[in-house]
């Protein structure tokens, strides 16, 4: 697997061919093979605290975020804010 740069082929636009009206786009397979790669971001680990009903707060970034709770547990494994992996931190 290899990450590719998303900005890198979204800045690159004249060789799209744009379908509709906003921003759907469509790439062709060629595009995204030749899209320059970038280095994979070290993963951020944190856990969910309660705060109120189904609200938890994100212990890396603070955020706080409505979760579906499964058995009195939040369902979320990460952080829609900051994307942080919800496995109980590096500690």
């Amino acid at each position: 697997m290899r990450l590719i740069d998303a900005d890198a082929l979204i800045n690159d636009r004249e060789n799209f061919i744009v379908i509709g009206a906003g921003d759907n786009i469509c790439i062709d397979i060629s595009d995204i093979e030749k899209a320059p790669t970038i280095e994979d971001e070290p993963v951020k680990h944190g856990r969910w605290e309660w705060d109120t009903e189904d609200i938890y707060r994100c212990t890396v970034c603070y955020e706080k975020v409505h979760v579906k709770e499964v058995m009195g547990r939040p369902d979320w494994d990460y952080c829609p804010n900051c994307g942080a992996k919800m496995d109980g931190g590096t500690e």
